[in-house]
């Protein structure tokens, strides 16, 4: 989700569709998850640093509902 053009727009949409897609998975295929979870976690945590505070806290709420998965 690099954006070399600055463009919030773009990161912010994406942001939110991952953020749809992640809980859509967890519901349904949260085995899925819990395999790719260190590889999610490790691209996620990246985000972080966003000057964007939409894009910090939706993935605040993508890294939670990884976090806070059932083993």
């Amino acid at each position: 989700m690099m954006d070399t053009q600055n463009n919030w727009r773009v990161r912010t949409k994406t942001i939110d569709e991952l953020l749809r897609d992640v809980k859509d998975r967890v519901e349904s295929s949260p085995e899925i998850v819990l395999q790719a979870s260190e590889k999610l976690l490790e691209f996620f945590v990246q985000l972080l640093n966003d000057q964007n505070f939409k894009i910090v806290l939706n993935t605040l709420n993508i890294l939670n509902m990884i976090l806070g998965m059932p083993e």
